[in-house]
């Protein structure tokens, strides 16, 4: 196929953190006026001066793809579950913000980063300890339709 399509990129230094914090402001005000056919509540959302994208989490990870096809996609997606599920496992919480990728997607932003132009940042996921993890709730049984 390929060869290596991920790549993880992790940052947990305080500048680096910081400045993509930082920039809370434009990310908002970027999704707000580039996002297709916002939903009114997150419109709301995005103008409320006290949300963050981000969350104000201590550790930004970015799972990149060299590749845009599917196959390379659908890797990255499997790389970024079976990191959150260790990290859950290691007592370090994570959440994938999907509503951010578009901004990460942008030349200016993967510049700012550090990022190769041509890379495709598939999962951006922010990590720390949460002040409580929620409780677990019911589970809908499976659907299960056997191909005969």
């Amino acid at each position: 196929m390929h060869g290596l399509q991920n790549r993880i990129c992790l940052s947990h230094s305080p500048p680096t953190v910081n400045r993509v914090f930082a920039r809370t402001s434009p990310v908002k005000e970027w999704l707000r006026d580039n996002m297709k056919e916002v939903p009114s509540a997150l419109h709301r959302m995005l103008s409320d001066p006290e949300f963050a994208p981000l969350h104000h989490a201590p550790a930004l990870l970015l799972v990149v793809s060299k590749f845009a096809d599917n196959q390379a996609v659908e890797d990255c997606c499997l790389a970024a579950e079976t990191l959150m599920l260790a990290a859950r496992d290691a007592g370090i919480g994570t959440c994938w913000i999907g509503l951010s990728r578009p901004w990460f997607e942008l030349p200016s932003t993967k510049l700012e980063l550090g990022l190769a132009e041509t890379n495709h940042v598939v999962a951006p996921i922010i990590l720390g300890h949460p002040r409580a993890w929620p409780d677990s709730h019911e589970r809908n049984p499976a659907e299960i339709h056997w191909i005969h």
